[in-house]
Order: structure tokens, then C-alpha cells, then sequence
């Protein structure tokens, strides 16, 4: 009597939990459709994961990998809901591709829910979907292919690439024999240029100068840069880098110059400074004046300095 009991109870149990179970299972149902079943290797194509609930459940949708089982995922959809007869139904579709042929299944895949109304809660499984992958060979043709596909090279004519070849050998030389002709004229003028003294480079320079090409405005300050360098070559003066009221008293100082040469040069770098500073317009013919002017003080002052220079030698000597 006993042992009937217990049977009894334990039957009222078993049936209990299963009645809970199947109630579980046909309130959520998910499944898997696919666009088609017979899909080719490595072609895409839509596999759709469809989940039925009640109206009120809560779903979680699984975390799809881009390397799922035997296919790769290259997209996932946007997951979309739609309520029929108090049912909710959600949608989401995955672009996937098929990378091994033959007869193959979806990975095992599960959807988490919740019932409030009942208090389930609970994971339910996908139910998978059956493909045939075919091959992209046809086991009919026979015929040879290569593993790789042909590279495809690029052809030029044996005389283009001799005229080419041609053509850069002869730019080559012509522009290495014009750098030799450049750097030789360089250095030629380089030479001559240090062979010069200072008197002969900076009237070499004055004559260079040319006032019916030049504005004053440039031409006059040219001419005191000359003069300026031409008494820091020849006497060893910072004369660039001083002004005109400086240059005079170190000159005056130093009593290297006459005092002829001195107000003479005081005059042409005080004309130059008027040009330049005051922006003062000089007459159309007293630049070539201005040019002559510092031409003959250039040759006086360097007879002077040649005799000076003569005397002491000779006072040396004596």
C-alpha cells in the first residue's frame, strides 16, 4: 500500500515538472530559415532566426561570432518585432557564408527568456536548419586549370625600351655635361673673383649697376652696401653692420682716411640714407652721378691708401 503511494506521488511529479516543461517550450519557439538549402560554397545567403513569445516575455537574442561553426558571418541584421494574436515575434537576419561543402547543420544555439506573468524563466534551444553545400566544381568538366589564376603582365616592344633606355642615356649626358659646364664656369669665376683686390671687385660691382633698369630706391642702397664692404675688405672694418654717423667716427678714429676721403664718403652714404630711410624721389640723373661719384672715390681712396701704404713700407725699411 505504501509502495503504491509513493508511485503515486512520484507519477503526480514526473507529470507536474513535464506539463511545466512542454508549457515552457510552447511559449517560446525559435528557429532557424534560410533564403535557401542548397547554398554554394562561398556564396552568401540569408539565414533568419525567428523567436515566437508571449506578448510580455523578455528576450535575449544570442551574441553572434564572426566564425560560427562551419560559416562566417559577415553581417547581422537589425533585429525586428511584430505582435500577431498577442504573440510577439521577433526577427533577425544573418548574412553568412559557407566555407566547407557537403551536408551541414547551424551550431547549437539557445534564446534566454523571461515570463513575468508566470514567473518562468529559462533558456529554449534554436532549432537548427539542415544544408547541402555544393561545390563550385563541376565533377563533369575535366579539364585543366591552373591553382592560381594567370598573372597578367605588363608588355612594352623590345624598341621601346631601346629607345627609352636610349633617350635617358643622352639626357644623362647632356645634363652631367651641362653641370661640368655650370660648376667649371663656377669655379672659374670663383678664382677670378679672389684674384681680385677689393678696389677691383667693388668697381667691378659699380659698373654692374645700371639706372635706366634700376628704381633709385634700390640702386642707392646698393651703392653704400658697396662702399661699406669695400672699406671692411680693404680695412678691416665692420662697416655692414654700423650706420653712417658710427662708420664716420671709427674712420675719423682710426685716421686710415683723409679728410677730403671722408667728407666725400660722408656725403654719398647721407645721399643713400635720404633714399633709403627717407624715402626721398632723386632726380632721374643723379643716379648714374651717384654711381660715377662713388667710381672715382673708390679709385682716389685706394691711391691714397697705396701711397700710405708705400710710405710705411719704406719707413720700415730705412
Amino acid at each position: 500500500m505504501k509502495q503504491s503511494l509513493l508511485f503515486s506521488t512520484a507519477m503526480v511529479v514526473f507529470l507536474f515538472m513535464w506539463a511545466q516543461i512542454a508549457t515552457a517550450q510552447q511559449a517560446v519557439r525559435a528557429i532557424f530559415s534560410a533564403s535557401t538549402h542548397t547554398p554554394t560554397i562561398s556564396v552568401p545567403f540569408t539565414l533568419t532566426l525567428t523567436v515566437e513569445a508571449p506578448q510580455n516575455a523578455t528576450i535575449i537574442f544570442p551574441d553572434f561570432p564572426t566564425d560560427w561553426g562551419a560559416f562566417t558571418i559577415i553581417e547581422v541584421g537589425e533585429l525586428t518585432k511584430t505582435i500577431e494574436n498577442d504573440r510577439a515575434i521577433y526577427e533577425q537576419s544573418l548574412t553568412v557564408i559557407a566555407w566547407t561543402a557537403g551536408d551541414i547543420f547551424t551550431p547549437d544555439t539557445f534564446v534566454e527568456f523571461a515570463i513575468e506573468e508566470t514567473g518562468e524563466a529559462g533558456m529554449t534551444a534554436v532549432q537548427t536548419a539542415f544544408f547541402t553545400i555544393s561545390s563550385t566544381l563541376d565533377p563533369e568538366d575535366t579539364a585543366i586549370r591552373p591553382l592560381k589564376p594567370a598573372v597578367s603582365l605588363f608588355y612594352i616592344s623590345p624598341l621601346a625600351i631601346l629607345l627609352i633606355t636610349s633617350g635617358t642615356i643622352a639626357s644623362g649626358y647632356y645634363l652631367r655635361k651641362r653641370w661640368q659646364m655650370r660648376q667649371l664656369a663656377i669655379s672659374t669665376h670663383a678664382s677670378s673673383s679672389s684674384m681680385m683686390t677689393p678696389a677691383q671687385h667693388v668697381l667691378a660691382r659699380l659698373r654692374q649697376l645700371d639706372p635706366n633698369r634700376m628704381s633709385p630706391f634700390n640702386l642707392y642702397p646698393l651703392v653704400a652696401d658697396e662702399l661699406r664692404h669695400y672699406l671692411q675688405s680693404r680695412l678691416g672694418i665692420d662697416a655692414p653692420e654700423m650706420t653712417t654717423t658710427e662708420l664716420m667716427e671709427n674712420l675719423e678714429t682710426e685716421e686710415r682716411l683723409s679728410s677730403l676721403r671722408q667728407a666725400e664718403l660722408e656725403r654719398l652714404l647721407q645721399q643713400s640714407d635720404l633714399v633709403k630711410f627717407a624715402r626721398i624721389q632723386p632726380r632721374p640723373q643723379t643716379s648714374q652721378k651717384l654711381i660715377n661719384a662713388a667710381t672715382q672715390w673708390v679709385k682716389n681712396t685706394e691711391e691714397e691708401l697705396l701711397h700710405s701704404e708705400m710710405q710705411e713700407d719704406e719707413n720700415i725699411t730705412s
